[in-house]
């Protein structure tokens, strides 16, 4: 996968409720599929920006592609290693990639996103990529509370479909505010 070592491995969620997170690997489309059609019509329109969206395509989209067409970062919940969080992040130019997040509706505010991009950052950064860039709908406050989460002194608002900036950099401080070790009780850890 490249990047530091830490990004895959296991983390603990705000209710105590831990994830491994990995490399997304082509063999996860059917469980990213299944992840999201779980998701509630709410969720998935605040996702796709339309609920009427080809969750296969989707799916297949999400696991097509290897660095430099695209990286991603799955949570599963431990146990049973069910799927429950993807992120992706697709090359824009070389410098800056877009990125997206599914979580699944009863992992909400748990800290997985926030998980899942600090991570992502890192592994982005050490692929060349400097800046990452999404597009959210304005009342998504779950997806821009992860952004304020992880980078809240890098975030950059753009008026309309909220246009989020941060610098991939940003992931060290982020990963500091978010270890284990002296973490405040029910943060999330990387």
């Amino acid at each position: 996968m490249g990047g530091p070592g830490w990004i895959e491995g296991g983390a603990a969620l705000r209710d105590g409720r831990r994830v491994r997170i990995r490399a997304v690997q082509a063999a996860d489309e059917p469980a990213i599929l299944k992840l999201l059609v779980s998701l509630s019509p709410e969720s998935r329109r605040l996702r796709f920006f339309s609920s009427a969206t080809d969750l296969g395509r989707a799916a297949h989209e999400a696991v097509d592609g290897r660095w430099p067409s695209m990286i991603g970062l799955v949570a599963l919940a431990e146990p049973d290693d069910e799927l429950v969080a993807h992120a992706l992040a697709v090359p824009m130019d070389p410098a800056r990639a877009e990125v997206a997040f599914e979580v699944a509706d009863a992992y909400h505010g748990q800290g997985a996103g926030t998980l899942l991009l600090i991570r992502l950052a890192a592994l982005a950064e050490s692929h060349g990529i400097e800046q990452f860039v999404a597009e959210v709908l304005p009342e998504n406050h779950d997806m821009l509370a992860v952004f304020h989460d992880a980078f809240p002194e890098h975030v950059t608002f753009e008026p309309g479909v909220v246009t989020v900036e941060v610098p991939t950099r940003a992931w060290r401080s982020a990963r500091e505010r978010f270890k284990p070790a002296g973490a405040e009780a029910g943060r999330a850890t990387t």
